[in-house]
């Protein structure tokens, strides 16, 4: 299974649509019969979803949720979320609001409103209203899986960061206090939560007392497939990597991009930039490296052209490849004393890095991609 990163998505809410992009024009029309509609600078109407809305453009929006025929529910429980008497989204009572960037303010544009001092709020990390969201390109990221600082972590429809036990789609998660995925076997209060492959996706919960039963019938069911089909390449959902201890393959990945800033840096070269959206890309390829050890991809295309499946803007680009190095140090030190691969990676005309590791069937593949 493998999840795309997504620069922004629209997410389904039961049979509503969240609408993620805050509206800046447009206008609150009020019914005869006392209801309200919203109605876009385009003429329409916003029609079963939620939205985002700036209407007095502060720099603030509110979320509303408007019915079939676009009127705005007001006190009401709908999707599982309330709304209060302005039809305003709110959690524990609070207003829940997003950050939006305020119009550019310059003499050509039509909707000057004397702001040209205000800005958005930084990319990046940010609290609000008691919960993490992580903000792109002026826009909060919203329902999809984000991968920062080389750890992955889900946003839920509302932008939030999300931990503790979690559904994404038909497979089950567990995020820690800080976010971040689990991607090893743990055990928590008394049940061992089995987790097979780096996704993360929980397959079997097992209780404590149980548990030493279960590993040795799975082991003895992997031993025995092993054993009937020794060419057989498909290993059984059953041979599960049981070290509760390993590390996760994210920080392999994390670990190398830091060691070749040293190399860059021993080298008389700047430092490269970490992008979350290059190491999408690379996640993808290493998963692909299992099925095809090649700078081409399975489907015969060139590796690049990961970049432009991701939606990710390339200019001078490179890749290294490697499988079967435990470490990152062994892989670095491969690469290192490989004239191409040393090469790509202190190339002074890269200026952004990502690095993808994926461990399957008891080896490591691992991909570095640069751009300028």
């Amino acid at each position: 299974m493998r999840l795309k990163f997504l620069k922004l998505s629209v997410a389904a809410l039961f049979t509503s649509v969240l609408c993620a992009m805050p509206i800046f024009a447009g206008q609150w029309e009020q019914l005869g019969d006392g209801t309200w509609k919203y109605k876009k600078d385009d003429g329409q109407y916003e029609v079963n979803c939620w939205q985002w809305i700036d209407g007095n453009r502060d720099g603030i929006a509110e979320c509303y949720r408007f019915n079939e025929n676009g009127i705005l529910y007001v006190s009401a429980d709908v999707d599982g979320y309330t709304v209060d008497g302005n039809g305003a989204w709110v959690v524990n009572g609070v207003v829940q609001t997003q950050q939006v960037p305020i119009p550019d303010a310059g003499p050509n544009n039509n909707n000057n409103t004397n702001n040209s001092n205000s800005t958005a709020a930084a990319d990046g990390w940010y609290l609000s209203n008691g919960s993490w969201r992580y903000r792109m390109n002026s826009w909060d990221v919203t329902s999809t899986w984000r991968r920062i600082d080389g750890k992955k972590y889900y946003f839920d429809d509302m932008g939030n960061m999300v931990t503790g036990f979690y559904d994404v789609g038909s497979d089950y998660y567990y995020f820690g206090t800080d976010g971040a995925l689990w991607t090893n076997t743990f055990l928590l209060d008394g049940v061992y939560y089995v987790i097979p492959d780096k996704d993360g996706a929980i397959m079997d919960e097992v209780s404590e007392l149980d548990w030493w039963d279960y590993k040795r019938e799975n082991e003895e069911s992997s031993k025995s497939n092993k054993n009937s089909s020794s060419n057989n390449q498909n290993s059984s959902k059953n041979d599960y990597t049981y070290e509760e201890d390993r590390v996760d393959e994210s920080d392999y990945a994390y670990e190398v991009f830091k060691i070749v800033n040293k190399e860059r840096e021993k080298a008389g070269r700047g430092s490269l930039e970490w992008d979350d959206d290059i190491a999408g890309c690379t996640d993808i390829r290493a998963e692909e490296l299992v099925e095809l050890f090649s700078h081409d991809r399975p489907d015969g295309r060139s590796c690049f052209s990961v970049f432009d499946d991701e939606g990710v803007s390339k200019g001078w680009s490179g890749e290294n490849i490697a499988m079967g190095q435990t470490t990152p140090k062994q892989v670095m030190e491969s690469w290192m004393n490989s004239k191409g691969h040393r090469e790509n990676i202190l190339n002074k005309n890269f200026k952004k890095m990502g690095v993808g590791c994926y461990y399957s069937d008891g080896r490591y593949y691992w991909v570095q991609l640069f751009t300028d």
